[in-house]
């Protein structure tokens, strides 16, 4: 039991690497932090979704792709989010007005 989750780890890890390897070849020339950022999102995004989809009937290629898929997308979700977050920062109450309806 222990032999085929530590193969599990290992396959997931490498699929992850690799997406992470190719977020880099897409963007880049960005910062390394930014770079950095993009990695560790995207190696944890692909890396978990594996060990989640590994529970399902769907093949194993079918998994591989899903993981490299959401890794990626990851990447693009964070960037909204922390968009939408610091537009929020910048006037809280005309957002929070604005998300109601009630403009005034």
């Amino acid at each position: 039991m222990f032999k085929n989750i530590s193969e599990t780890l290992k396959d997931y890890g490498v699929i992850a690497g690799v997406v992470s390897v190719a977020t880099i070849a897409i963007r880049p020339f960005i910062s390394i932090k930014q770079t950095i950022r993009d990695m560790v999102i995207t190696f944890c995004v692909s890396y978990f979704s594996g060990m989640i989809l590994e529970y399902t009937d769907f093949n194993k290629h079918v998994i591989c792709g899903i993981c490299g898929i959401l890794g990626l997308l990851a990447v693009r979700i964070y960037m909204v989010l922390e968009s939408i977050l610091k537009q929020i920062q910048k006037n809280p109450i005309k957002t929070i007005k604005e998300l109601r309806g009630k403009d005034e």
